[in-house]
């Protein structure tokens, strides 16, 4: 016999806040219109498409699916998912789209409609989880956005990331590669891969926006061998190895070593120092500062982009408020921190 039930309400809600003590990161695409069309309107969508089904939902490592069966349990394990005011539905299947999965049938040709599973809403705890977002569409053209539609679709979002590089072998053909990228009109530069900004008129969408990560994906290409290199006979001088192993030269180490000793130190980082930590079904997402990625071939470029993205914000000299709890009066939203997440796949 279960002894839940005769615990006191206080416990079992800790036992359900136990089940989602870290912080969350969810995935969705953000499709974006065509250029040329006369309606300027992005939707979101989750990261394996709209249809709600199981393997979708196999294939998606965001937890609010798994928050959303928890949820439905019983009005305390509802409380789980965070109070009322920080909760946010990111996507809700549209009332057109749900008539047509309603009417699709079901595999073997039975003309009954195929069962919906959980997931025609995507509901998270918009003050602490992290959202992540893949660019879908032809192109990014930040003045065709600014508009009511876009503002409000985009708003109670708080935490938002973007991946420092899309890989290539993803087989999703309308991803955006390269959403950032600029060739200097107006800006006095060109060729810039991530331009501060266009990126600066894109994030000015999210109008509660607190945090801005750029997620950068750990793979030996990403590694700086050379400062690793020296690193290692630095510490073979000193005869102290760390979490490195000094048995094995640094060149001479296979990828899954050198990728598994980097995270290891990212890892290590964030406990001493108190960074940020999110977890999504799969992976482990770690904060990282500017002194931890100098093991990462990208770490100049993205620490002078992020420097000049905070100031062309704060040159924007604009004060955002959003409504307070108490649904009466409005608070200031600070100004947005920009940072950087590693992980490894």
């Amino acid at each position: 016999m279960s002894f839940y039930p005769k615990l006191p309400n206080e416990l079992k809600r800790k036992i359900w806040e136990s089940a989602i003590e870290d912080r969350a990161i969810h995935h969705f695409k953000l499709q974006l219109p065509n250029p040329d069309g006369d309606v300027q309107e992005m939707s979101i969508e989750p990261i394996t498409g709209a249809d709600s089904s199981k393997a979708s939902a196999q294939t998606d490592p965001s937890p609010w699916r798994d928050f959303w069966n928890l949820s439905a349990v019983n009005h305390l394990s509802r409380l789980v998912v965070g109070p009322i005011e920080n909760r946010l539905t990111v996507w809700a299947t549209d009332k057109e789209r749900l008539a047509q999965l309603e009417r699709k049938p079901q595999r073997g040709g039975a003309s009954e409609a195929a069962p919906l599973h959980y997931g025609e809403r995507a509901t998270i705890n918009a003050a602490r989880d992290l959202v992540r977002f893949k660019l879908v569409g032809e192109d990014l053209d930040t003045g065709l956005l600014e508009n009511y539609y876009n503002h409000h679709l985009l708003r109670g979002i708080r935490h938002v990331a973007f991946d420092w590089k899309i890989d290539g072998g993803h087989g999703k053909s309308d991803w955006l590669i390269r959403p950032f990228d600029c060739v200097g009109d107006g800006h006095g530069h060109d060729g810039v891969v991530h331009c501060h900004h266009i990126l600066c008129d894109f994030l000015a969408l999210f109008e509660n926006l607190e945090t801005f990560y750029f997620i950068i994906k750990v793979t030996k290409g990403e590694i700086n061998m050379r400062w690793l290199t020296q690193l290692e006979n630095k510490m073979r001088r000193q005869g102290n190895a760390g979490a490195i192993d000094l048995s094995t030269r640094t060149r001479q180490k296979k990828a899954p070593q050198l990728i598994r000793e980097t995270m290891m130190f990212f890892r290590e980082a964030a406990k001493a120092n108190g960074l940020e930590v999110f977890h999504d079904r799969k992976r482990t997402y770690y904060e990282v500062r500017v002194q931890d990625t100098r093991r990462l071939i990208t770490h100049r470029h993205l620490w002078k982009l992020l420097r000049r993205l905070e100031d062309r914000w704060n040159a924007r000299l604009v004060v955002r408020t959003r409504q307070s709890a108490d649904g009466l009066t409005a608070e200031r939203v600070p100004e947005p921190k920009f940072k950087a997440l590693v992980y490894a796949a």
